[in-house]
Parts: C-alpha cells; structure tokens; sequence
C-alpha cells in the first residue's frame, strides 16, 4: 500500500465492516517492500486465528526481517482508531496518533485486518521467532523499550504493552509514543536494519462478555465480577459452559403472571454427563430460596437441558426440564419447558441471545406453571478453547421486521415508478396535425 493514506482505507474498511465485541483490529507496517502482499480480505471478514498464522504472519514474515515489534493493549475497536485517529477529517495530522498515521504511510508495506482473533498472536510470533533461535523480549516497562539491546545476526521480537487505563485516548497516546520511540530507535541504526511494527491488543473477549450488533462474547466476565450466573461444567474430557446477567422464575397462574423471582447469581450446583467429548446433558439447580429476596413462596429450582448433535457438525438442545418446589403446594413439579426455535448451532460456536425464555409446553393442561427468564444468556456444550466462549450464533435473525419493511417499502416504490415509466413510455403523439389555412382535416374511423 505504500504511499496509500492509511486512514482513508480506515474510513473504507469501517464502513463495509461489521462490529464485532470480540474481534480486534491488527494494524502493521514494515520497511520491507511488499512484505504483506497476502490474500484479499473481504468486506466483514474476521480473520481467524488459523487465518491470522497461515495467511498474513507465516507468509509474511517470510522474509529477513530482523525486528518485530509487537505492541498491544488491553482493548481495541476499529471505532476507537477512527474516532481518536480523526479519521474523517481529510486534513487531519492523525489525532491523538500522529506518529502512528505518519509511520504507516512512510512504510515500504502495510496492512490493516479490521476484525481479527488476536487470542493466540503472541504465541504464534513467539513460536516463530524462536523456530529461527531468535531474541524474545517482553517488557513489562514501556519506557525499557529505548534501551533493549537488538541483535543484526538473530530475529528480535520485542512485546511491549501498554498500561491498561480507563480512557481510551490515553492509552492510544501511550502507544503512539511507543511507536515514535520504537521508530527513532530503528531509523537509528547505521546498517538500516529491516523492521516490523504490530499494533493491536489482547482478544477482546478477555475483557467483556457483552455484546456489540449480531455477535458476542468468546469469553465471561472477569472473576471479581458476580453480577451474572456462570456455569463451568467440565469432566471427562467435556466441558460446557453456560452464561446468563440474570435468572428469572415466573409463576404462571391461569395465563397470567402471578409471581415472579431474580434467582440468586452464586449458590448454583451444577453436574453433567459427558458422552464422546460431548456434554450430553447439563443441570443446574439452586435451593433454599426460601425469604430470599423477600420471596417466600418458592423452596428451589433445578433446570435439566440435554443436548444432541446433527450429522451435519451442529449441536442443538434436545429438550428442557425444570424441576421446582414451591411453598403452598405438597411435593415436586416436574415439567417440560419448550424453547426457542432458532437454539441450534455449529459445533465450535455459542449460542447467544440478549433474553431467552423457556415456557411450559402444555399451557393448557393445568392452572400453574413455571417459566425461566434468562437475560442476555449465552450456552456453549462443545468445542470450548483456550477456557471462553467460541464466536457466537446470535438469536437475532439477519432479516429484522424493520429490514422486511424497507425491502417491503422499497420494492412497492420500484413497482409503482416501473408501471409509471411503463405507461409513459407507451404514449403515442398523433401524426396528423390541423393546418389553420388549409381545409379542415378529415379523419376516417378506418384510419
């Protein structure tokens, strides 16, 4: 790319992408000509991890580049680089990132992966350098970066990462100076050794478990946050996991709403049956609810989900089961609860929906039932790496009531213009004209 304005290409790759809270941008120059001269990407596209190796690191690092330079943060998003990078000022110096900006369109070669799985970046360059008995160096100081010693005989891989911090445009200014530091030191060798600069930041998922557009989360909240219900059910070689903000009971009498309980987040007990690397069956219950939250007439809760696969490589639930006791009434109840159509997945993703809701089947056959309410739930029963969630499979369908209304709308405009032009076009102009001094004109109905 070259000479190319950087953030033009920025402002392009944003437009045509879409936002996704666990992909991060990978941004990269090198002083090597033609160094990233790789695949195409498509407009959306998310890079993969095996993508990520195969086709951008292991081709293009190919050649004899001496430094790698890998700066990350804790988090990123493409909205951040063209919000602080001023983006969409056809004028402007790069924001908050000047040095970033001005590195990138002075470089021999650049490349920019708007939506990228950055979960296994710094193994896979640390793999590779030290393949070629190269130097790995990980700073815990961003201010050591001035006084690393770079071998010219061996590959040098220098990790720096950036102090997380609350504001976003602080950390984008850290990085920035990392860059002109990184830069000053590199220019400044006499032999012009050939470089590589990486600037992204940690997969997203480690840091947030809620969702931006159509996608979600790769991964829970952190630990010292207990405001959500997580389950963790591994065993045998199986492990499946379960994520909701919030776990409502409502009590349904005759058809309506009588009652209704936040179940407590913590205090589950959980078990499972593990069948060929399969969690074939989850369960996860909560008693002694009694006065909890001011609630008395409910004792405990215990909801039994099942899950199957189909030839074709996607896992779906089977069937639900929700055992409960409540206060008035003498015994257990055990019912079924149906669920939503669209809870069907390929295996290596998640299933998410912002709120998920598990109704009696048989609605009709007696005066009471129980319905589960989970809030922005997530569930994944196979396929689990690296200990998170996998890219997940949201709920919300593609083609929304609001998108069928444009598409509706619009076809309707395209119909009535085409019939205009149509009849327009079918208008005829008589070819015989009155001439005031002659004698009047006489049409016979034959003609």
């Amino acid at each position: 790319m070259g000479k190319t304005p950087v953030f033009v290409l920025l402002i392009a790759i944003s437009v045509f992408s879409v936002s996704n809270a666990t992909s991060v941008p990978v941004i990269a120059w090198s002083s090597t000509r033609d160094l990233f001269s790789t695949r195409q990407i498509s407009a959306g596209e998310e890079i993969s991890r095996d993508s990520l190796r195969q086709d951008f690191l292991d081709k293009g690092l190919q050649e004899d580049v001496k430094v790698i330079v890998l700066i990350l943060l804790d988090k990123l998003s493409l909205g951040d680089l063209t919000r602080y990078g001023n983006a969409y000022d056809s004028s402007n110096q790069g924001g908050v990132i000047p040095n970033i900006k001005s590195s990138m369109e002075s470089a021999a070669s650049s490349l920019v992966l708007p939506q990228t799985d950055t979960s296994s970046l710094v193994d896979d360059l640390i793999s590779k350098v030290k393949g070629q008995n190269g130097e790995v160096t990980e700073l815990t100081d961003p201010e050591e970066l001035s006084s690393v010693i770079i071998s010219p005989s061996r590959t040098n891989l220098v990790i720096v990462r950036v102090a997380p911090s609350d504001s976003m445009e602080e950390q984008l200014q850290a990085a920035d100076g990392l860059v002109k530091s990184a830069m000053h030191r590199l220019r400044a060798k006499s032999d012009d050794v050939p470089y590589t600069i990486i600037f992204s930041a940690d997969d997203m998922s480690k840091h947030s478990s809620h969702a931006s557009g159509r996608r979600l989360l790769e991964a829970t909240e952190t630990a010292d946050n207990q405001n959500f219900t997580f389950i963790n059910f591994t065993q045998d070689g199986c492990t499946a996991y379960l994520f909701a903000d919030s776990i409502t009971v409502e009590l349904m009498v005759n058809g309506a709403v009588n009652r209704s309980l936040v179940l407590p987040n913590d205090r589950w007990n959980f078990e499972g049956v593990c069948e060929n690397n399969f969690t074939y069956q989850l369960t996860f219950s909560v008693s002694d609810l009694r006065n909890e939250n001011g609630s008395e007439w409910i004792t405990s809760v215990s909801i039994s989900m099942n899950f199957n696969k189909t030839i074709n490589n996607y896992w779906f639930v089977d069937s639900t089961t929700i055992v409960y006791q409540l206060k008035d009434l003498v015994g257990t109840n055990n019912e079924s609860i149906s669920l939503p159509d669209d809870l069907i997945t390929p295996i290596g993703w998640s299933y998410h929906c912002g709120n998920t809701m598990f109704a009696q089947d048989n609605q009709t056959d007696v005066n009471y039932f129980l319905n589960v309410m989970l809030n922005n739930f997530q569930l994944q029963p196979i396929g689990i790496e690296n200990n998170q969630f996998s890219s997940a499979n949201d709920c919300i369908g593609y083609f929304t009531p609001g998108i069928w209304m444009g598409i509706l709308t619009t076809l309707m405009v395209v119909i009535i213009v085409g019939f205009a032009v149509a009849m327009m076009a079918n208008v005829k102009v008589m070819d015989k004209f009155d001439d005031p001094k002659g004698k009047p004109l006489v049409i016979n109905v034959a003609e």
